[in-house]
């Protein structure tokens, strides 16, 4: 059966009014006699089905169906047939219709009356919410009359709704009024046209264009929009709303009106961190295009606008990090790369409109979420430029990035949305940035927590003076007394909202544009479900894998005919595959790894191995099969927005699992699902250490395909760790402590393991085949410091520094491998320089190109404690291939040391 993923919508009371006004796509409760194609058919323990379009469906319990609200599971509507199964529900007068299936795990839900039924459409398939039975709050009573599902309370019916496609709104700047205005002439520049529409607005007026708020529950275009946050329309000008959401990982979003060939709900990725951990940026390229085009689909459908809320490009800096999984891993470099890839294909390539507006977030020095409105963080300057300040250089200067989010702490005790020499200084002096800045939502709100801010005027006014333009939140709605008050100057707030405008204006707020042709089609099609499993099978990293000694082989791959034992909290679990910040999604629903065993008519024992008696099961379980394989880790419950670890270690109950399993079976095999670095010292080195590991962190949709592929052997495309994974004790060093090189430092740069040796290094991961290195090219000698020089005043190319390597697959199965290659220098800083991945077939021998970047980032330079970053001559070592035994050349750069300028692109 095809099942939905989620629904939107608000509770009624029995006697509350029904709206009446068709939304398309959407089933809705409408007065009874109105012409509806609900009918009742209770033959086979199925109690309530829906023609439409002549397809009898069926309402069926899921175990597993997300409601954003409250994750309270949901009813679905799915295909009648034998298929369908054992529905198990039935009608009961006195308290509505209730789940009566015992496995169903919607035992004791209830259809309760709801103002709009806010369906996600698979072909014709409908989901229906649910909400649990209540003695304090009952479930209003329906029953089945004349075919319909009618509440008894308000005579109202089930509709299917009217089915008639949304179709893209005119633009403002067709309208007669405003058309020869020169905002709308198209053949001036986006910023000409903001400076001019700018101009015509009050001051009131640009304060509600530099304001967000929360959309209204119900909204013209549909009742799927998730997350959102609009600006304030000018309807005297024709001026519609701007609408920002969430891109993460795939569009947060409900779905458009899906087809025989697609759901209609957009895909999600990997996290970000899995993405990186690929060290493949063709496939970030992939991904954030996708994500690009399904997010114009669903705004020319009215679930979305395309101003998003992403990259997150904060430095994992320390693993309790609770959002840590929203990003590139622990290295700058490859934050920044990442960032850039990310923009340009969420941005698009077409010279004159963005299809998406990326936002490259949060500015600066945010990755504790404990505090994180309060919190005050000191940086050596040394940090900020060599780390902290890297990705969003790149994301400025190489992505053109529209927007940057500054986050809700301080720094030195300045708001971030407040300072200037952030926001003004460097980004807009030093790297040019030429977009606008946003809050995180309602930081400016928060300003009051590092004094002084007397009031809200002021706080405004420090917001744009500070470089803020746009206020995720309502505290700029006191722009316009901070301006009379004489606190704020209204050029100001002119300059800002034309920064706004012509980015908006860059995405087609007033015109059409070349993207005004994707639709429903070009969302969750075949492609992007193939490239969430092939991203998810590139972001996978082994990194365990033991001989067996009674097959003399390795643990992995498993042979598919052997007997298998499944057990683990995230056996069957499908929507935490995803991670957070995802949208409506379908194809994980049915999509579990538990599914994908079925799908692949495996010979399995399944149990939770929850509690003693779950323990006991699953020992049982492992002792009767060839394999156990156990699906392990965290949730976005365990680490995420608003919530750091305290600890790295697996939950004590999981480790009891594991231990006690591998105990009795010693092909064990842990899949862990999490975001941030686990430390599983019992499952390496404790008594009963597992045969192999399996690190899948929240890989997506796809992901439980990907992991059976890779399990089975079917593929051989495993990445490399984007962080380090620290020992337990290392949670013993202060979080607050942002000092990269203080009290045993972080990072695999600084790291200096006075907390124990890492257990797994950035950059570690093993594979099913074996391969060889030897260098291609090296780097020519003597190198010289003003041969790196360009035209421009102290920058310097360092792109010239190039290298090959030979690698050759010796093993006995094809696969891919990463290359990735560090660089040591004078300063004993040893960093990542490049990365690149080859795809070897047995016997084949690869050339991977390795060179510095083109900006000398953690390249032949040095930062000094001011900040300044130096061409340095000395000596330099540079390493790839494996890091227990790397292939090693030592180059010399000569000349003299020379200040790299911060302004060079």
């Amino acid at each position: 059966m095809r099942v939905l993923v989620i629904v939107v919508g608000t509770l009624i009371s029995a006697h509350a009014s029904i709206r009446s006004s068709a939304v398309p796509g959407v089933p809705r409760l409408t007065e009874c006699g109105a012409a509806t194609t609900w009918k009742v058919e209770t033959q086979k323990n199925r109690e309530v089905q829906v023609q439409t379009d002549g397809a009898e469906l069926c309402l069926c319990p899921v175990s597993h169906v997300l409601d954003a609200r409250n994750n309270q599971s949901l009813a679905v509507v799915g295909a009648c047939g034998a298929s369908t199964g054992h529905c198990g529900w039935k009608s009961v007068t006195s308290s509505g219709i209730v789940a009566a299936s015992s496995n169903s795990g919607l035992d004791g839900q209830c259809l309760s009356s709801i103002s709009a039924i806010w369906p996600i459409p698979v072909g014709r398939n409908f989901v229906v919410q649910m909400r649990p039975c209540s003695s304090a709050d009952p479930a209003q009573t329906w029953s089945f009359r004349e075919n319909r599902l009618v509440n008894i309370a308000t005579g109202t019916c089930l509709d299917a709704g009217d089915t008639a496609p949304h179709p893209r709104a005119s633009p403002s700047c067709e309208n007669e009024t405003v058309k020869s205005m020169p905002f709308c002439q198209r053949t001036l520049s986006p910023v000409r046209r903001a400076a001019d529409l700018v101009q015509r607005l009050t001051v009131d007026e640009l304060a509600g264009a530099l304001t967000m708020s929360m959309p209204a529950t119900e909204t013209p275009a549909g009742t799927t929009k998730l997350n959102q946050r609009i600006t304030a329309p000018f309807p005297r000008l024709n001026i519609p709303s701007s609408e920002f959401s969430e891109s993460c990982h795939g569009i947060l979003s409900g779905c458009l009106r899906g087809s025989a060939l697609s759901s209609g709900c957009p895909t999600s990725f990997p996290m970000p961190i899995g993405q990186a951990a690929s060290f493949n940026e063709s496939l970030m390229s992939a991904v954030a295009n996708t994500i690009s085009i399904e997010g114009r689909a669903l705004s020319n459908g009215g679930v979305n606008g395309v101003t998003y809320f992403a990259p997150n490009i904060n430095c994992i800096r320390d693993p309790r990090w609770g959002r840590g999984y929203e990003t590139a891993g622990e290295d700058a470099l490859v934050n920044g790369r990442f960032a850039v890839r990310y923009v340009q294909g969420l941005q698009g390539n077409d010279p004159i409109y963005l299809r998406a507006a990326a936002t490259c977030k949060h500015s600066l020095l945010y990755d504790v979420e404990h505090g994180r409105s309060t919190n005050s963080i000191n940086a050596t300057r040394r940090d900020l430029s060599d780390y902290f300040l890297v990705p969003f250089e790149f994301c400025i200067k190489r992505a053109n990035v529209a927007s940057i989010m500054c986050q809700y702490g301080a720094m030195e005790n300045v708001p971030s949305c407040a300072n200037s020499k952030i926001n003004n200084g460097v980004y807009r002096d030093q790297y040019n940035f030429s977009g606008y800045l946003v809050s995180d939502c309602d930081a400016v709100a928060d300003f009051s927590s590092f004094p002084p801010y007397p009031n809200a005027s002021q706080a405004a006014a420090d917001g744009i003076m500070g470089g803020l333009d746009v206020d995720c939140g309502t505290s700029y709605s006191a722009i316009p007394g901070a301006v009379r008050e004489g606190l704020l100057a209204e050029k100001a707030v002119r300059t800002a909202a034309t920064r706004f405008f012509s980015k908006q204006i860059a995405l087609g707020l007033l015109d059409h544009t070349p993207f005004d042709g994707l639709d429903a089609a070009t969302v969750d099609t075949p492609s992007s479900r193939a490239l969430a499993v092939d991203a998810a099978g590139q972001s996978l990293v082994l990194l365990r894998n033991e001989l067996i000694e009674k097959t003399g082989a390795r643990a992995l791959p498993v042979d598919p005919s052997s007997t298998f034992c499944f057990a683990g909290p995230h056996t069957e679990s499908t929507v935490d595959l995803l991670g957070n910040y995802h949208g409506v999604n379908v194809q994980v629903l049915n999509q579990s790894c538990l599914d994908e065993a079925r799908h692949r008519g495996l010979s399995f024992t399944a149990t939770d191995g929850v509690g003693l008696s779950g323990i006991a099961a699953a020992v049982a379980c492992a002792k009767a099969a060839d394999v156990a394989v156990l699906f392990m880790g965290l949730t976005v419950h365990d680490e995420g927005e608003g919530h750091d670890r305290t600890s790295l270690a697996l939950p004590q109950a999981q480790v009891d699992l594991i231990t006690n399993v591998s105990a009795v079976q010693p092909h064990t095999i842990v899949v862990l699902i999490n975001g941030g670095a686990l430390a599983i010292e019992p499952l390496v080195s404790g008594s009963a250490p597992v045969a192999a590991v399996v690190e899948a962190f929240y890989p997506g949709q796809g992901g439980a395909t990907a992991i059976f592929q890779a399990l089975l052997g079917e593929r051989n495309t495993w990445g490399k760790l984007p962080y380090t994974i620290y020992p337990a004790a290392f949670v013993e060093r202060s979080v607050m402590n942002f000092d990269l090189l203080a009290d045993g430092g972080l990072t695999y740069r600084h790291y200096t393991g006075k907390y124990g040796k890492p257990l797994f290094e950035f950059g570690f991961g093993l594979s099913y085949t074996r391969f060889t290195y030897e260098w291609g090219e090296l780097p020519k000698q003597p190198i010289f410091i003003t041969d790196l020089a360009t035209s421009s005043e102290g920058c310097f190319d360092c792109s010239p520094i190039a290298l090959s390597v030979k690698v050759s697959n010796v093993g006995n199965l094809g696969g891919d491998i990463v290359i990735l290659g560090f660089v040591t220098g004078p300063d004993g800083v040893r960093s990542l320089f490049d990365f690149n991945r080859l795809t070897l077939s047995v016997g084949a021998t690869g050339v991977s190109s390795l060179s510095m970047d083109r900006a000398c980032t953690q390249a032949v330079t040095v930062v000094d404690q001011d900040g300044a970053r130096w061409m340095t001559p000395g000596t330099y070592v540079v390493e790839v291939g494996d890091l227990d035994a790397p292939l090693k050349h030592t180059f010399e750069v000569s000349g003299r040391k020379s200040r790299v300028n911060p302004q060079c692109p």
